[in-house]
């Protein structure tokens, strides 16, 4: 499996720390607007095996990333730290992370694009 992470910024190395540690991808690739390798390219790297993840902390930039990659109907990641817990009864949505020492407890829903801080803790039925 590849991942393709949307923004080569502070918050895209976290996401990348986080998906070497899942030990699921076999190629990671940064695309950044800063780079060769600009964000709008990112259909070129559209394949079966292949997710993406916008790694934007701007709220609304992760949202319109999600809205577009969802519509170009491209895989979308979602990341949970292995040192984070989260309860079988919990939903969490596409394009959600959730850091480290984070607690997601009994029917708590986590929707799409998300992000749950280290340390974070979300009681049950919220």
């Amino acid at each position: 499996m590849r991942l393709i992470i949307l923004g080569a910024g502070g918050y895209g190395h976290v996401i990348e720390d986080i998906a070497i540690q899942s030990e699921k991808y076999e190629d990671i690739l940064f695309l950044d607007d800063n780079s060769q390798d600009k964000c709008s390219t990112f259909l070129q790297y559209k394949k079966e095996d292949t997710e993406f993840y916008p790694a934007f902390g701007n709220n609304a930039i992760r949202m319109e990333w999600l809205r577009r990659l969802e519509e170009n109907q491209c895989r979308i990641a979602s990341f949970v730290h292995p040192a984070a817990y989260v309860s079988p009864k919990a939903t969490i949505g596409t394009g959600c992370v959730i850091l480290p020492m984070s607690v997601i407890n009994t029917n708590v829903l986590i929707e799409k694009g998300c992000i749950i801080n280290c340390g974070a803790v979300i009681d049950h039925d919220c």
